[in-house]
């Protein structure tokens, strides 16, 4: 062959491995320059990439012929009538797809002809050389997968299929680097950099190789138990853990004060399965400095990624659930299945609801009367919230109360529904009623939380009632390092005229020697004692408790009350209000109202009866 001159070539800058830009080198790389390059070596033509960068130029510079060859095109960039030399072609995905380098009207005839001499002359083995060659000489930033490579150009380019698009990748790492952040108290990323680094190690071809993994620790129970330093010390524990076992290609993240993250390179469910059980029994191996151990207080969730998973947040979802569960249910690992997924995705569209709910009011307040054990009157109600959501209907508490609890959206409701019973007791009064309590329920992170106090008062100060008409329930629980807090909680609201009561006391951790140091005003028996009042212990203990509640001065309710029978052992023990299906069921606070104006219009004996409760 005799020398030709200068030749530019248009290349195109994202078709990684086969051609692409690198902004290092500050040209093209990759298969195909490799071949013209050995090309221009033999025939003496001088083959230059004209105006390299990372922007596809290639039909621009071809419109206004300045260069000779567009390179690296497929099936669907083929313009109809040019002069074209097929590069090579390749069954992908039961189709073939052929790679070829168009000539423009500026080629010399000379160099369109020695090119596709040359071309014809290259081999498949050859082919496949240049192609493993461009692949080990990839940037380092480009992550291959450990795949199984025949000679066949079929399976070299299930191999370039695997592998990310350098610009692509370079440039998602690049940014996510600028925003890295490490949580201090754990030594691992935060959540926010795992979602910006995610996409740029997290790609099409190699997502199914990858799976999520959550850690929840139960951090509430490890600190009512051993305190608030064994609960940060078993914390960094498990973030130590995390950090020695995270292979190449994972990442991990603190992901909330409850657990921590990963996202693994494991290939099969099997084995990111055996990888997350050796990870959490060493992270439940964990000792206080008490030599207390935690066994059931770690647990873990695995999500594996399927093909159309781009969201982050969304697998993240599905794993803290299933690690959640697994907790409560005492297992060390729940998989993600379908069902699972599929009930977990109706928590997850609740939950985005919750803001249009509210905004909407479709929270609505419900009363549940008490009755005067005595005389079976109507002197109070508790106040039960239900959910009229726009397409699932009427939902019970028990649908979204605890999804609430999980993603501190329940002080929200919690406040929402005290906004509604006091103007409910304020409309009361305007109608008469002047002493009909109600009774509310808070949840614990609520009522301890600092700004409990001033958002109840700011709230119940907006409404003309009397005070002691609204009571708090406060649920019995274990000590822990914010019992001081609701202790001093208690104190203000009962100073500012608010009555409160411990709600299902006798099954829990509570004792009376808790009462006497607790500032209360009465005390709500749980049902599972009612239930029991037909044997002769369970009476026995009833009674007991009735009298020692009524010597420390407080008011004994008694719930769960549904047969006759009940209702006329908890009189004789003298208990002061009960509560059950046997006097009344939930019912909207509409109704409610209308049947307590017209009870304490038509009785003015009414009006007066003692409501202590």
């Amino acid at each position: 062959m005799s020398a030709g001159g200068l030749i530019y070539i248009a290349g195109n800058p994202d078709l990684y491995p086969l051609e692409y830009y690198d902004p290092d080198a500050g040209t093209y790389q990759g298969t195909i320059p490799s071949v013209l390059a050995q090309f221009a070596q033999e025939s003496g033509y001088d083959l230059q990439y004209y105006q390299p960068g990372a922007t596809d130029r290639r039909a621009e510079l071809a419109e206004n012929k300045q260069i000779d060859a567009v390179s690296g095109c497929t099936d669907r960039e083929a313009v109809s009538g040019a002069e074209q030399v097929t590069l090579f072609q390749a069954e992908i995905d039961g189709q073939t797809v052929t790679y070829s380098l168009i000539f423009t009207d500026s080629a010399p005839e000379d160099f369109v002809q020695a090119l596709r001499s040359y071309l014809s002359g290259v081999t498949q083995p050859e082919w496949t050389g240049a192609m493993l060659q461009s692949v080990s000489q990839s940037p380092q930033s480009v992550s291959l997968l450990p795949v199984s490579i025949g000679l066949g150009l079929t399976v070299c380019l299930l191999l370039a299929a695997l592998t990310l698009s350098v610009r692509r990748f370079r440039r998602q790492l690049r940014q996510a680097e600028r925003f890295r952040s490490i949580d201090p108290e754990t030594g691992l990323d935060t959540m926010e950099y795992l979602q910006r680094r995610f996409p740029a190690f997290v790609h099409d071809k190699n997502r199914v190789l990858y799976h999520v993994v959550y850690f929840y620790l139960d951090l509430g129970h490890v600190e009512r138990l051993g305190g608030h330093m064994a609960a940060t010390a078993m914390r960094r524990h498990a973030s130590a853990v995390l950090r020695a076992r995270l292979g190449p290609g994972s990442a991990a993240a603190t992901a909330s004060n409850a657990g921590i993250a990963a996202v693994i390179l494991a290939g099969t469910t099997q084995k990111a399965r055996e990888w997350a059980l050796s990870v959490l029994e060493q992270i439940r191996a964990f000792t206080d400095e008490g030599g207390n151990i935690y066994p059931l207080d770690a647990a873990a969730g695995l999500y594996s990624l399927q093909p159309g998973d781009h969201d982050l947040n969304l697998a993240l979802f599905y794993a803290e659930q299933c690690a959640r569960l697994a907790c409560r249910e005492g297992e060390g690992l729940r998989l993600c299945s379908q069902d699972v997924c599929r009930a977990f995705e109706e928590e997850r569209q609740l939950l985005a609801d919750v803001s249009e709910g509210f905004r909407q009011e479709q929270f609505r307040i419900y009363l549940q009367f008490y009755v005067n054990a005595s005389n079976f009157e109507i002197v109070g109600g508790e106040m039960l919230a239900r959910w009229q959501h726009n397409r699932k209907g009427l939902l019970l508490p028990g649908q979204f109360v605890p999804l609430m609890e999980r993603e501190g959206l329940v002080s929200r409701l919690d406040y929402y529904c005290l906004e509604k019973v006091c103007a409910f007791l304020e409309m009361l009064g305007r109608n008469g009623v002047q002493n009909f309590f109600i009774s509310c329920n808070f949840a614990r992170s609520t009522i301890t939380s600092a700004s409990f106090v001033e958002k109840c008062k700011e709230i119940i100060s907006r409404y003309r009632f009397s005070r002691e008409l609204l009571v708090f329930e406060v649920t019995e629980s274990e000590k822990s390092r914010d019992q001081t807090q609701m202790d001093a909680h208690i104190r203000e609201m009962r100073a500012f005229g608010v009555r409160v009561l411990f709600d299902d006391f006798g099954v829990g951790f509570s004792s009376f020697h808790d009462l006497q140091e607790s500032d209360m005003d009465g005390l709500k028996l749980d049902k599972y004692l009612v239930e029991n009042i037909s044997t002769p212990q369970g009476r026995s203990i009833l009674n007991a408790m009735v009298q020692a509640g009524h010597e420390l001065d407080l008011t004994i309710l008694a719930e769960g009350v549904e047969q006759a029978a009940q209702a006329q052992v908890l009189q004789q023990l003298g208990c002061d209000v009960l509560q059950g299906f046997y006097f009344s069921r939930p019912m909207p606070a509409e109704q409610s109202a209308q049947k307590i104006i017209k009870q304490f219009r038509t009785s003015t004996g009414h009006s007066e009866t003692d409501a202590r409760g």
